[in-house]
């Protein structure tokens, strides 16, 4: 009998330090938007969401609601200074809530002075079973990764407009060797796997993030028998 998917509910915090001046949005402001497994097997939520606090309060010695106080008192005197509010901001959403793979879209923007915020975006994947992660070699056949890597390639390519035979250093990017890559930031949609690239990781800060989309459809021949999706 499959698994039944993941039941959730959606947990917040919003935090802010009124005044300086005229900042609409306060000194300093701390927004968290993450969810809470409640439902299945009792190990699986305990690892789910040890992770996902983890995520949200950066340790997982500490919770939410800490890491909003100690963000807002380290930052309280500086951000009075600074033209624009300190801001942190995480949020965790759900990708897939099925078997074979519970899977999490964890991400960040702060702003803590300086030209311009940081951000990233990270992914989680566990067995909705046993709250064991995921790792992509569990996904494809034996063999089939260097076929999976050029499909990929494919689409990373019309994600970036670019033609098939450009060369990938002369248009500003940085995997080793010059050729293409996976990375191990990768998660498990409905429909699609997906790989994201953030700032800095294969390029300069100015050429942004990129987001690559693999239908399941298109590699159903690499993954393994049996799996669902």
């Amino acid at each position: 009998m499959a698994a039944e998917p993941v039941r959730v509910v959606n947990r917040h915090i919003d935090r802010k330090v009124p005044g300086c001046g005229d900042k609409k949005n306060g000194c300093v402001h701390v927004d968290f938007t993450w969810v809470e497994v409640v439902g299945g097997p009792a190990a699986a939520r305990a690892r789910i969401n040890a992770a996902i606090v983890g995520f949200i309060a950066n340790s997982p010695k500490t919770t939410p609601e800490s890491s909003a106080q100690d963000f807002i008192h380290d930052s309280a005197s500086a951000g009075e200074d600074s033209p624009s509010p300190f801001l942190l901001t995480r949020w965790v959403k759900v990708l897939r809530s099925a078997a074979p793979v519970f899977s999490l879209e964890c991400s960040e923007y702060s702003y803590t002075g300086g030209a311009h915020g940081l951000s990233g975006t990270q992914y989680l994947n566990f067995d909705p079973v046993t709250g064991e992660p995921v790792t992509l070699a569990s996904i494809p056949k034996d063999g089939a990764m260097a076929q999976l890597t050029a499909i990929a390639e494919v689409h990373f390519r019309k994600e970036r407009k670019l033609a098939a035979t450009a060369k990938l250093e002369d248009e500003g990017f940085t995997f080793p060797g010059g050729r293409f890559a996976l990375n191990d930031n990768y998660g498990f949609g409905e429909k699609a796997l997906l790989f994201f690239f953030n700032p800095y990781e294969i390029g300069p800060h100015s050429m942004g993030t990129t987001l690559v989309e693999i239908p399941y459809a298109e590699i159903r021949s690499l993954i393994r028998p049996g799996l669902p999706l």
